[in-house]
C-alpha cells in the first residue's frame, strides 16, 4: 500500500491539469511520465507531469508525496539532491521551463 501512495498523488496532480486543461485554451498539451516532447530537441528530465503552453511555455512536475524513507524531506537527503540536479537541468535546457517538486 504505500509504495502507490506517490504514484496516486502523481495521478492527482495530472488529474489536475488535465480538469485545467478543459477548461484553459493556453494550455496545449499535458503529458504523464514524459519521455520527451515531440517536435522538441531538449531532454525531459522532470518528467512526472509536463503541462505545455501554447505561448511556448512548460510546465515540468517532479510529484514527489514521501520520502523514501517517510521521513521529513532534508537537503542531505540523496534523493532530494538527485531530484533538485534533474530540476536544475531542466530549467538550463528550455527557455520558458517552470520545475516544480
Amino acid at each position: 500500500m504505500r509504495s502507490t501512495r506517490g504514484d496516486e498523488y502523481q495521478l492527482r496532480v495530472a488529474l489536475y491539469w488535465l480538469i485545467r486543461m478543459l477548461e484553459d485554451d493556453s494550455i496545449r498539451a499535458l503529458q504523464a511520465e514524459s519521455t520527451g516532447v515531440p517536435g522538441e530537441d531538449y531532454d525531459v528530465t522532470v518528467d512526472d507531469v509536463v503541462v505545455l503552453f501554447n505561448d511556448g511555455r512548460a510546465f515540468f512536475i517532479q510529484a514527489k508525496k514521501n520520502q523514501p524513507k517517510f521521513e521529513h524531506w532534508s537537503l542531505s537527503d540523496e534523493v532530494l539532491q538527485e531530484e533538485l540536479r534533474k530540476i536544475r537541468d531542466q530549467l538550463e535546457s528550455h527557455d520558458h521551463a517552470n520545475a516544480y517538486l
